[in-house]
């Protein structure tokens, strides 16, 4: 997988987790598989001792380690195949019956990093060139005794046509119904006779004259230049040559409940695009609602001159945790780059080798992206703080309430304040006013009862 890496720390407060966040976030490497596959892998701790290839697929009339000639066992990598294999070329072992003879196809073995050594069945492309297929004692290339020049990888047969690579790749790939000689047979890697129908079939698309007489008749009944464009017609049309598909953030902090935006950059129209983000809610973000459609799982997008659209992608994740976004499209590649062609450069009285052409099992023709992401827990809202309440005026205060709460919040209530507010007062202010009127009660009292112990004087009685 091609990780495009985002890297977010978690924090408690938020201060921290934007701080650690701002310096973490998108620790990006693209590494998309997106470049034409190498034609060569090289071992890189060189094979030092001979060791017995695997066997090619299928079965052989002779058993290719009990070999007769000049090599014993046909399977085994040594002398100059073992200086060619070193050197990342494909080495000749057997034909089609197991033998060291001149025939097609050849089983060949090549190192394919992270795999070893691994066989394949190549085929003739050339019906009228060399086959130069033979091994000598010392391990080298030979045709008719003289020593060759080894393998050389090759970006295709120059002859020929873009058509013509992929009906080879099409046969190469599939079992097809034909008939050989009157009697029916299917195309394949499984016996000599299918494979050498399958050859037949090759030519037949290699060669579309000059064909020997046997030759001319099997396409005849089997492949004619109307089935071939018949074929043509049903296979997917090739992608651009060089497919993009990549995936990148956007560098703000990525957190739970959160919505994240996704970029995708491609070119990819012609397949769906395979996406992947486990518990996350994904859309095509507004922005990029006219250039592609999210559907259980598959993004199509449309793709404007073959150029490269940059789609985003709106995603939600409800968990914290490493977390991860896939993009993946098979088919995408052409045809050509699953097929291995190679040749000796070299040519005997004036006619040139062969150039084989084999389908190579360990290229794939998908394109695949991964962004990975670390998901960091929002961090929960802090409830507003409440102002304390500005001091307020008798006039201004209203209901009810008690006399500490009050006096907690404004200070003592001054005289009077009680009807204006409909408070109470505290016990020491009843108690002092209730002795204040009593003693008024009594000292009224003492005054009234000495004025009436007092005598009267009465005024003169006027005449």
């Amino acid at each position: 997988m091609h990780v495009f890496p985002i890297v977010v720390a978690r924090g408690r407060s938020s201060r921290t987790l934007f701080s650690v966040l701002t310096g973490l976030l998108l620790v990006i490497a693209a590494l998309a598989a997106l470049a034409s596959p190498a034609r060569a892998d090289v071992p890189s701790t060189p094979a030092t001792d001979p060791f017995a290839a695997p066997l090619c697929e299928g079965t052989t009339v002779s058993d290719p380690s009990q070999a007769e000639g000049t090599v014993a066992d046909l399977t085994m990598v040594f002398g100059q195949r073992l200086v060619d294999y070193n050197a990342g070329r494909m080495v000749f072992l057997y034909n089609s019956h197991g033998e060291n003879t001149v025939d097609t196809p050849v089983c060949g073995v090549r190192y394919v990093e992270g795999l070893g050594p691994v066989s394949e069945w190549a085929y003739c492309t050339d019906f009228h060139s060399l086959y130069c297929n033979v091994t000598d004692e010392n391990g080298n290339l030979t045709q008719d005794g003289d020593i060759l020049p080894p393998l050389e990888d090759l970006d295709t047969n120059p002859r020929l046509t873009a058509d013509q690579e992929r009906l080879i790749h099409y046969i190469l790939t599939t079992e097809l119904p034909m008939v050989r000689d009157g009697v029916a047979i299917t195309t394949g890697n499984a016996t000599q006779p299918q494979r050498n129908v399958r050859q037949r079939a090759v030519w037949c698309i290699s060669e579309p004259e000059n064909k020997p007489p046997f030759l001319e008749t099997f396409c005849a009944e089997n492949l004619t230049l109307a089935q071939q464009q018949s074929i043509l017609d049903t296979l997917p049309p090739d992608p651009v040559d060089d497919a993009v598909l990549e995936l990148s953030g956007t560098g703000t902090p990525v957190l739970t409940g959160q919505e994240t935006r996704v970029t995708m950059l491609t070119n990819i129209a012609t397949v769906p695009i395979q996406l992947s983000a486990p518990g996350a809610t994904v859309t095509v973000c507004e922005s990029s609602v006219g250039q592609a459609v999210y559907r259980d799982g598959e993004l199509q997008v449309t793709v404007a001159d073959g150029g490269p659209a940059s789609i985003d992608l709106c995603v939600t994740w409800p968990e914290a945790g490493p977390q991860v976004v896939t993009a993946a499209a098979e088919g995408v590649r052409p045809a050509v780059d699953q097929l291995h062609w190679v040749q000796s450069p070299a040519s005997v009285d004036g006619v040139p080798c062969q150039v084989f052409s084999s389908f190579s099992s360990t290229r794939s023709a998908a394109v695949s992206a991964a962004l990975e992401v670390i998901v960091s827990v929002a961090p929960a809202p802090v409830p507003p703080t409440m102002p304390a309440p500005a001091p307020t005026s008798p006039a201004e205060s209203s209901g009810s309430g008690s006399t500490s709460e009050t006096r907690a919040a404004r200070g003592a209530a001054p005289a009077g304040a009680l009807a204006a507010t409909g408070g109470s007062v505290e016990w020491g202010w009843v108690v002092g006013g209730g002795a204040a009127v009593l003693l008024g009660a009594v000292l009224l009292g003492l005054r009234r009862a000495k004025a009436i112990s007092t005598p009267r004087r009465h005024a003169p009685e006027v005449r």
